[in-house]
């Protein structure tokens, strides 16, 4: 039973790792598209009337609907998500470390060792787990020494939760 379960973790983390950015790239884009539709409504409810003031009444109702799709959509910036393009260091060791990781991982835990061939291939898939391992730590320190961390990314979202004076 925890085979299974380590097994569907690990193929869920490799597809999240495959699909998830381009997915957070889609929600982002839909966002963008309706911010433009909450503008061109905001601009055509505008009555005639108010000549000398339709552009700034537009401005506020498209900012107040604006306001108001953004508060009830959870967005993962897109500098977030592509924090790591400038470094290839980064992607090389610790991205490529990690599907390596979840692939041997995946294998470790899936593939039978009832046999001495299956036992043999279970001992280097351990290895190149092992390599893994180690890329993942290589990339880790590139992401310190750059300061990649994840808290750099949400602390104007939470200062209180990183302030050291709190």
């Amino acid at each position: 039973m925890i085979r299974k379960g380590l097994v569907g973790l690990t193929a869920f983390m490799l597809l999240w790792m495959t699909f998830g950015p381009a997915l957070i790239s889609l929600d982002a884009a839909q966002l963008e598209a309706a911010e433009a539709e909450a503008h061109r409504e905001c601009v055509a409810a505008q009555p005639l009337w108010a000549i000398g003031h339709r552009s700034q009444r537009a401005a506020e109702c498209t900012a107040a609907r604006v306001r108001d799709l953004r508060a009830r959509k959870v967005t993962v910036p897109a500098s977030v998500m592509h924090k790591h393009a400038d470094f290839l260091g980064v992607r090389l060791t610790h991205h490529l470390g990690a599907a390596t990781w979840m692939i041997a991982g995946l294998a470790q835990f899936g593939l039978p060792r009832d046999s001495l061939a299956a036992r043999q291939r279970h001992r280097r898939v351990g290895f190149l787990y092992l390599i893994s391992v180690l890329l993942l730590t290589i990339g880790f320190l590139q992401i310190c020494w750059h300061d990649l961390l994840a808290d750099r990314d949400f602390r104007a979202f939470f200062p209180h939760d990183f302030d050291v004076n709190y």
